[in-house]
């Protein structure tokens, strides 16, 4: 699950006689390879590959006596163009409209609200995140890391910006000054004409 989407899982499948020892039922394998006559193609795993391997147990309480396991194994890898288009390309976007939050000046208010709207729009991809992945609490995939370190990123930045503009103001009220206008008209405070 760490990888998700682009995930490859192993499924194995063993099968073994313990009502009879390996003198009484032999279980051997065909092929080495799973036959694929019967299999159905599926809209979120394609099947790698698959083998088959034979192994022989002995116990020491039955003496010297094989008991054979076949086991199935089959490689899965995700489909990953639908987690692509609903996932990730939006992710993306939403990225650059929040890198593009960082140039609107700080005194227009916008800046924050831009920010807030990046917040809450990855809350919701989270939010979407956490429908679509298996519940398990043993690994988390790697887009939730991302969208969780972003939405701390910019919340930090939102803060740290809000808090500093808080600031400002308020050192200027303590000392009666206000806060300079961001645009200074060159031309009127060195007299430039043309």
């Amino acid at each position: 699950m760490t990888y998700y989407p682009f995930d490859l899982q192993h499924c194995e499948i063993q099968l073994m006689n313990w009502a009879y020892d390996g003198y009484e039922v032999d279980l051997y394998a065909a092929h080495d390879h799973v036959e694929l006559e019967e299999y159905q193609t599926n809209g979120v795993w394609n099947l790698d590959h698959t083998n088959v391997s034979r192994r022989e147990h002995f116990y020491h309480v039955t003496g010297n006596v094989p008991y054979p396991e076949i086991s199935f194994h089959l490689y899965l890898k995700r489909k990953s163009l639908f987690y692509l288009l609903n996932l990730i390309a939006p992710c993306i976007f939403i990225i650059v409209v929040a890198l593009g939050a960082f140039w609107v000046p700080s005194h227009s208010g916008e800046k924050l609200s831009l920010g807030i709207t990046v917040l809450l729009a990855f809350s919701v991809f989270i939010l979407v995140i956490a429908e679509s992945t298996p519940e398990t609490s043993d690994y988390s995939p790697i887009l939730g890391k991302l969208y969780s370190r972003r939405e701390n990123l910019k919340s930090t930045s939102d803060f740290k910006n809000t808090n500093r503009q808080r600031g400002l103001v308020n050192l200027g009220s303590l000392l009666e000054m206000s806060l300079p206008s961001p645009i200074v008209n060159l031309r009127s405070l060195f007299k430039i004409g043309y």
